[in-house]
């Protein structure tokens, strides 16, 4: 499909500027053109970035414009009914966009504190920094089964570091274990098809077995 608009495009553009008579228009056409054909033939030759991509599809834009005779004109004024419509689709559009960039800001927001989890396990530092993060990065996103696999696995080794511990309160331990087998289920059902789920859980049921 890439390649078919890119053809379809730039035939387009070469019969616009064979044919075209208009001096101004056909400049237009052809400055975009230039630049467009240098940036095609860079997709294929060197390793894209979001600029050059913002620049292709822009001037690909343009193109279109250019090349696009037909022109269809609305008055507000004379078509109430399009009017209402066209207001309540911009603003259903802006919702979907808004929804888009929460939930965007959300994923990095997790992705960036699981991050901080990995680099404090691997900093040597204690396990509760590292549970810390990992409940951060779960609860910004409740749809990764990776999140939740590391959050039930690091609560399994806080089980064995208050085992430990011979004042450990009984209540925070029974707390403990039920938060690692929820999350281990949690990372099942997200993502039945991964063994490594199913592998955890049961690693959870042979370590607590004998604490049961």
């Amino acid at each position: 499909l890439f390649l078919s608009f890119i053809a379809s495009l730039m035939l387009l553009s070469l019969k616009m500027l064979i044919t075209e008579r208009v001096h101004a228009e056909w400049k237009m056409t052809f400055v975009a053109f230039s630049a467009w054909l240098v940036l095609v033939f860079g997709i294929f030759t060197y390793s894209s970035n979001f600029t050059l991509s913002f620049l292709f599809w822009i001037l690909s834009a343009v193109l279109l414009s250019q090349t696009g005779k037909k022109i269809q004109v609305w008055e507000f004024s004379k078509n109430p009914r399009f009017a209402l419509l066209t207001a309540f689709l911009f603003v259903l559009v802006n919702v979907g966009l808004l929804t888009v960039m929460f939930v965007s800001v959300s994923r990095y927001a997790s992705e960036l504190t699981f991050a901080n989890a990995v680099q404090a396990d691997s900093n040597g530092e204690g396990i509760d920094s590292v549970l810390t993060e990992l409940e951060t990065a779960t609860r910004l996103n409740k749809l990764s089964d990776i999140f939740a696999r590391n959050l039930a696995h690091a609560r399994l080794l806080k089980v064995g570091e208050q085992l430990q511990n011979e004042a450990v309160n009984p209540a925070d331990l029974a707390s403990l274990v039920e938060g690692s087998f929820t999350e281990a289920e949690r990372a099942v059902a997200l993502s039945p098809n991964n063994v490594v789920n199913y592998s955890l859980l049961g690693d959870i049921f042979r370590e607590l077995a004998p604490l049961a």
